[in-house]
């Protein structure tokens, strides 16, 4: 395959600048996009790293540490639908709405917003802050990007959604049925999901 990794990183030197980071980032789109269409790089590149990632914009891209949090009754979690989905349709898909202008512009406008925000409150220990716009960012998926979502989990999404439950995201499919949760209090959306596997990955106060 016509890319080399090795040309980007010095692997006797670290920390790794942004250049090689940004290159590195580069060479792992082109890989992966061999094996499900359009790719970003960026899941490869945090396994390479074995390190979360800050994206700022094309060329502030970095590692990042997750803030220490007390232990406390809320968690962000992991729904396994134990529904196998592939990367290539769904992208395929997000592509074919992004054509369409006016949802592009929701993206940008409102989605992209969002997004930052659930980030920066993650990073600064808000967790409180989180919520709420993890909430927006659930409401948003929900309403656009139903397709993406299975089936036998739409009204379940939308009834947390409703109950202030527990709020779920999409994540990246890469063969596998996960959704993202967070959850104020993780008993209670346990008992909300009872029959379903749900993972805590982190717990908060």
């Amino acid at each position: 395959f016509p890319v080399t990794i090795s040309q980007h990183i010095n692997h006797s030197k670290e920390p790794y600048t942004t250049a090689d980071i940004c290159g590195l980032k580069t060479d792992l789109a082109q890989l992966e996009s061999h094996f499900h269409g359009s790719s970003s790089g960026v899941d490869p590149l945090i396994s390479f790293l074995n390190s979360p990632i800050l994206i700022k914009n094309k060329t502030e891209i970095g590692p990042v540490f997750i803030p220490k949090l007390p232990k406390g009754e809320g968690a962000i979690f992991l729904l396994n639908t134990k529904r196998s989905r592939k990367t290539e349709p769904l992208v395929n898909l997000f592509l074919e709405k992004c054509s369409n202008e006016n949802f592009a512009r929701q993206c940008e406008d409102i989605l992209a917003p969002i997004t930052n925000t659930c980030i920066k409150d993650f990073l600064s220990a808000d967790m409180q802050g989180m919520l709420t716009s993890a909430k927006e960012l659930s409401k948003f998926q929900h309403q656009h990007f139903t397709l993406m979502i299975p089936n036998l989990y739409r009204d379940l999404w939308k009834n947390a959604l409703f109950n202030d439950d527990f709020y779920l995201k999409l994540c990246g499919a890469g063969g596998g049925g996960f959704l993202m949760g967070i959850a104020p209090d993780f008993n209670k959306a346990k008992r909300a999901l009872q029959g379903h596997e749900v993972r805590s990955i982190l717990s908060f106060s």
